[in-house]
């Protein structure tokens, strides 16, 4: 049986994370509307999580991009999280 992983951790480690047709494998950012289908919340959430400087994004073009890194650290499953957790 393959153990569950949280989506977030699987974008990281490069394995899939279905989402509609979409995967988000190997990529270093999402859009808020990948973001939040990767977490599970509202796409207000994340799009309100990035205005009050809680969830870092980086602003390309129009595009409103959410390093995976900042949304590991936003869900605090950081490598310096889990060796605190152990």
């Amino acid at each position: 049986m393959t153990p569950h992983l949280h989506p977030i951790a699987s974008i990281a480690t490069e394995e899939t994370v279905p989402s509609g047709d979409a995967t988000f494998a190997g990529r270093l950012a999402l859009s808020v509307a990948e973001a939040a289908a990767a977490l599970g919340v509202s796409r207000t959430l994340v799009a309100q999580e990035c205005a009050t400087g809680r969830l870092h994004s980086v602003k390309v073009g129009q595009r409103r991009l959410i390093p995976v890194a900042s949304l590991r650290a936003w869900l605090g499953i950081g490598t310096d999280v889990v060796a605190e957790r152990n």
